[in-house]
């Protein structure tokens, strides 16, 4: 058989029985259907998540927590029927004060930070005038 005959039966197969023609176009168009509306909620939930996550400071935020608002923030988060009244002095729900001895904990933190950037900054070699030659610290 040629390709031409071929074409020409299935044509005329195709409008033989009308009824299962649709039924085929109707659930292939039903299937690419489903196919891109699934794609798209993918894309525009993954783009929700996303821009939540940047409001909040992006990749390179960290939330620090006392302990004890940790456990209040668990607590929540994982029973989730725990209720609390808004206070609207703190402007949350959710209040807990940072020790002094926390206060102090973090600004040494921060202090060793600043040491070991200046430690590395020193490490780096040392380029004299953008030829190659690298300086010896003596």
């Amino acid at each position: 058989m040629k390709l031409t005959d071929q074409i020409i039966t299935a044509n005329h197969n195709l409008f033989r029985n009308k009824t299962r023609t649709f039924l085929t176009i109707l659930a292939v168009f039903i299937g690419s259907f489903t196919i891109i509306l699934s794609n798209a909620v993918n894309v525009g939930v993954n783009d929700f998540i996303d821009k939540q996550v940047e409001s909040i400071g992006g990749d390179d935020f960290v939330m620090v927590f006392p302990a004890a608002m940790s456990d209040q923030i668990t607590a929540i988060t994982t029973s989730g029927s725990k209720i609390t009244e808004y206070n609207p002095t703190t402007g949350s729900a959710l209040t807990a004060s940072i020790t002094d001895e926390l206060k102090e904990k973090l600004e040494n933190l921060q202090e060793q930070i600043k040491d070991q950037n200046r430690i590395e900054e020193q490490e780096k070699p040392r380029k004299w005038w953008g030829l190659g030659h690298q300086l010896q610290d003596r």
